[in-house]
C-alpha cells in the first residue's frame, strides 16, 4: 500500500535511533565462528560461487561502464564462421 498524504507510517524523525545497535548486532553475528569459519566469511564463499563478478566488485570496486577515450573509435562487427572474411559492415564513432 503506498504511501499518502497525513500516513501514520511515514517516519518523520529520520532513521531509528536503535540503527546503530542493529548495526553492531549484525557486526557481531558476522564475527561469529561456525564451524571454524566467520558467518561473513560463509557469505562471501557462497557469493564466490553463485555470483562471482559480485565478489569481485565487492572487493575491487565496479569496474566502470564509460569508454574514455581521446580520439576516433573504430568498431568491426565479426560474425561466426565469417572470421577470415572482410568485414561487411565497420562503424566508426567519434568521441566529443
Amino acid at each position: 500500500m503506498p504511501f499518502v498524504k497525513g500516513d501514520p507510517r511515514i517516519n518523520r524523525n529520520g532513521r531509528p535511533k536503535s540503527f546503530d545497535e542493529l548495526r553492531a548486532l549484525a557486526l557481531k553475528l558476522l564475527r561469529e565462528d561456525v564451524d571454524g569459519k566467520a558467518q561473513v566469511e560463509i557469505i562471501l564463499r557462497k557469493i564466490l560461487v553463485d555470483n562471482p563478478t559480485k565478489l569481485i566488485e565487492y572487493g575491487y570496486g565496479k569496474v566502470p561502464d564509460e569508454l574514455l577515450t581521446d580520439g576516433e573509435v573504430r568498431i568491426i562487427v565479426e560474425y561466426a564462421g565469417e572470421r577470415d572474411a572482410e568485414p561487411n559492415d565497420t562503424t566508426t564513432a567519434t568521441t566529443s
